[in-house]
């Protein structure tokens, strides 16, 4: 898959199948994840996966007790101004989020993936979350959406680490949980609001000195609202990566001439090929 097709693409996906994520492509998420910045390259992570119904079980009333009261604190306002403004697109665009968030929330045992993220001593998380990003594209490669929250982190910390089984004295801290299935819905390029409104340059408030209205990522025939872009069910599979050939030895290195003692590098094999990935709103695949 092309880079910026997974970037641009690579959104929430709550709503998902119950079918099981394959153990083959969690390895490859995980692998993923993994190559991804550590600070000091200390690599003080832990990811714990979750797919046991029994422990899913004892999650799910914790992860609705959470969402619950995520309305009524945080996202009170958003309520509030959703009720008193029905009409407006901002209470639109803030229902459509709320009802798939809590789909998330009343399906919560049937989805069949979940990845808890944990750090070691640092509580800025800046040695954590590029790796479950790097999680959340390399699912996106494999055709299984994803979605990142923290809602159990905020209200209900001490019950799911107790559920999870994680230690209490060793500086764990949970980052965060993202849920993984193969989404119901479709791909496509989230809405935003465009760079130049959020981005400042050497000054706070100063303009960056750009404008883009729109997204720049033209698309790819499968992806929905690129304009002129017709649509087809499902984006094809990406061809396996060919390996690497091994790197010439310098002069003198053993089996090439001049330098005595060091080995060529040997090349690093091919990637398999990733899947074709689904359109589950149409229910075919190419």
């Amino acid at each position: 898959m092309d880079l910026l097709e997974a970037l641009y693409t690579t959104r929430a996906m709550r709503r998902v199948r119950p079918d099981p994520v394959p153990h083959d492509a969690q390895a490859r998420i995980l692998d993923a994840a993994i190559r991804a910045p550590s600070g000091g390259n200390q690599q003080n992570w832990r990811f714990l996966l979750v797919d046991d119904p029994a422990v899913k079980a004892r999650l799910g009333p914790l992860y609705r007790d959470a969402i619950a009261k995520l309305w009524s604190t945080i996202y009170a306002p958003q309520v509030a101004a959703a009720a008193a403004h029905p009409d407006t697109d901002e209470t639109a665009q803030f229902l459509k989020v709320r009802r798939s968030a809590q789909w998330l929330a009343d399906h919560f045992e049937e989805v069949p993936l979940y990845l808890f993220a944990f750090c070691q001593h640092d509580p800025t998380g800046g040695s954590i979350y590029p790796a479950v990003w790097s999680a959340m594209l390399a699912a996106r490669a494999e055709g299984i959406g994803s979605c990142l929250t923290v809602v159990l982190g905020v209200f209900s910390l001490p019950e799911t680490l107790s559920v999870l089984g994680v230690p209490s004295d060793e500086g764990w801290q949970m980052a965060g949980c993202v849920s993984f299935g193969y989404p119901t819905g479709r791909w496509g390029v989230a809405r935003r609001r465009p760079l130049h409104e959020v981005t400042y340059r050497n000054q706070w408030g100063a303009p960056a000195g750009m404008e883009v209205p729109e997204a720049l990522w033209p698309g790819v025939p499968g992806v929905p609202g690129v304009p002129g872009v017709p649509g087809v069910p499902g984006v094809p599979g990406v061809p396996g990566v060919p390996g690497v050939p091994g790197v010439p030895g310098v002069p003198g290195v053993p089996g090439v001439p001049g330098v005595p003692g060091v080995p060529g590098v040997p090349g690093v094999p091919g990637v398999p090929g990733v899947p074709g990935v689904q359109d589950a709103s149409e229910g075919s695949a190419e």
